[in-house]
């Protein structure tokens, strides 16, 4: 009878017997409660009662007409349960009702909403990812560019990480756009940026009115064994701002002899648009390899 609920069939004819002396009164306290009258027999005076003679209710049994000193003899149809822990795996998925343990039957602590998660210690949490949220990420291979969408007035301030970078032509600059719904912005004359590079000595470089932004060394990335490129960097006030976005970050790109560089690297795109997307490229050629990540990053 393992995983049996409720009242439980007699085992090997033993039932719980209830005796009562009668004092005259018509109510009797039972030693459980029944559930219903069909599932007792009562005996009043050695006679057996019909049960449209008596009612139960919990364990109040109401009998009436017994003479005081009679013997009211009360037995239950059957035993509760004998093993109140079910047997493993005798609940499955498919016994339960949809939704049949919801919210309602949780005794958590704070509010349940679709933006939090109960926590181990029964009380909900706030979900999120830290102050850094992941937006998008793409990979390249023989790919002409890289574009991330999603970028949007969510976050002031966004972090690109570039990572293993190499042309496929040797001596290829890396380069940068800026766009919005339209696609990216590469017709018009709209980037002013500036690249310091050091090795071995310092140069900068810088041009306004451009159609793009330089992020490297004028020698550019190299194609050879070893050689590749990597940078954090950062765009400010873009989709919802008054200002121009805004690049700033640091970079390198190492190589053979003296291809190795440090950069240090800011620009701007003139007019402001609704700024949606970023995009990484070779000046020319594709990109062999090469992977971009954007982070959106909270103030709070």
């Amino acid at each position: 009878m393992a995983g049996y609920l409720g009242q439980k069939p007699a085992v090997n004819g033993i039932y719980t017997v209830d005796e009562f002396t009668s004092s005259g009164g018509t109510t009797y306290t039972l030693s459980r409660a029944p559930g219903t009258k069909n599932n007792i027999q009562v005996n009043a005076g050695g006679l057996a009662q019909y049960p449209s003679a008596y009612s139960v209710s919990g364990t109040t049994l109401t009998l009436s007409g017994v003479p005081s000193g009679q013997k009211v003899v009360v037995r239950h149809m059957g035993e509760t349960i004998l093993y109140p822990n079910l047997d493993d795996n005798i609940v499955t998925n498919a016994k339960l009702a949809d939704d049949a343990v919801g919210l309602a039957e949780l005794s958590a602590t704070g509010t349940a909403s679709s933006s939090n998660f109960l926590r181990g210690d029964n009380s909900w949490q706030e979900a999120g990812g830290g102050a850094w949220n992941f937006i998008g990420t793409a990979e390249a291979s023989a790919t002409a560019s890289l574009t991330i969408t999603g970028l949007d007035s969510t976050y002031d301030t966004y972090a690109i990480g570039l990572s293993g970078f190499q042309p496929v032509t040797n001596a290829a600059l890396i380069q940068m756009r800026f766009g919005d719904s339209s696609g990216i912005d590469s017709g018009a004359a709209d980037y002013d940026w500036h690249v310091m590079s050091a090795n071995a000595a310092l140069e900068t470089r810088n041009d306004s009115s451009d159609l793009k932004m330089d992020i490297c060394h004028q020698d550019g990335i190299q194609s050879g064994a070893g050689d590749g490129y990597g940078a954090m960097l950062y765009i400010h006030n873009p989709s919802d701002s008054t200002v121009g976005t805004i690049m700033s970050g640091t970079a390198i790109s190492g190589g053979a002899g003296t291809n190795r560089y440090t950069h240090v690297l800011s620009g701007q795109r003139e007019h402001v648009i609704a700024h949606d997307r970023v995009q990484i490229f070779f000046s020319t050629g594709n990109i062999a390899i090469g992977r971009m990540t954007i982070w959106g990053i909270a103030h709070a």
